[in-house]
């Protein structure tokens, strides 16, 4: 199965009966009390093997020795299919790289495009849209570290695509990205999607400290790494209820724009150019 079994070495001070407490780093409660873990003076290994129905993502695992003196704690992150855009944003014709991070042993990709069908979309955690473009079936020998999937984006009408990574074994991950136009002003009106702001609402830690790499997370952390996955399926946060509704009425009334990253409007130069 794709649960592996996480190991902890950890140093007991004495003999006896040792606490290990295993809770989830999103604050959202302990998933593993055992109060009387028999432990020998030295060095001892300790397992946890994640059942099936935990959700992915970072825990926190806490052991305390037979006298009561807490350990270290430990971090362990419980794999799904982790994808990542490795840019906000492509033109057509360049080459889109996605990073996935994934013990799975075959994938699939389909390229989905947010459009009238992405109504469909149920749930905060996956998206629902027009493939323009599947991959063959991918044999995955990369668990141990993330690796590119590559593909050309086509000549498709600028907007918002996610790329769908779905392992044989029912585990999905999203990763999005805009296709800007080939020439900015291709149409009358510009739509700059949040890119940065989704980045700062991510909690994806990848730094695996059991802390969401996010201000919001803690005030201590004042920058962010861009290009990281999102939590939970890959969609960014409030997703659904801010950016898809909108993004489904110009697709139904028929308004084409130039959708870009917010780097593109960085890198726009001027707001006379954007005119």
């Amino acid at each position: 199965g794709h649960r592996d079994v996480a190991t902890i070495a950890y140093a007991s001070p004495a003999s006896g009966y040792a606490k290990l407490r295993v809770e989830r780093a999103d604050h959202k409660g302990a998933v593993l009390i055992e109060d009387a873990v028999p432990v020998s003076a030295g060095p001892v290994t300790l397992t946890w093997a994640p059942p099936s129905f935990e959700a992915p993502g970072t825990y926190i695992v806490h052991v305390t020795s037979p006298a009561g003196v807490p350990a270290p704690p430990a971090f362990v992150r419980v794999q799904t299919v982790d994808a990542a855009a490795g840019a906000a944003g492509y033109a057509p014709g360049q080459v889109a790289h996605v990073a996935v991070a994934t013990d799975a042993t075959a994938l699939r990709v389909d390229v989905l495009h947010i459009d009238a069908s992405s109504a469909a979309t149920a749930d905060n955690h996956s998206v629902v849209g027009t493939v323009v473009r599947r991959l063959p079936l991918l044999r995955w020998a990369h668990r141990d570290a993330p690796h590119n999937v590559s593909f050309r984006v086509g000549s498709w009408p600028s907007g918002v695509y996610f790329a769908r990574v779905a392992a044989t074994d029912g585990r999905v991950g999203f990763a999005p990205f805009v296709v800007r136009p080939r020439r900015l002003g291709v149409h009358r009106i510009a739509v700059v999607m949040p890119t940065y702001t989704w980045q700062a609402y991510n909690f994806y830690d990848r730094n695996g400290d059991g802390r969401g790499d996010t201000w919001y997370a803690g005030w201590r952390v004042h920058q962010m790494r861009l290009g990281r996955p999102f939590l939970y399926g890959g969609v960014p946060a409030h997703f659904r209820r801010y950016d898809l509704r909108f993004l489904v009425w110009a697709a139904e009334h028929g308004v084409h724009a130039d959708y870009l990253t917010d780097s593109d409007l960085e890198h726009a130069g001027s707001g006379a150019r954007l005119a």
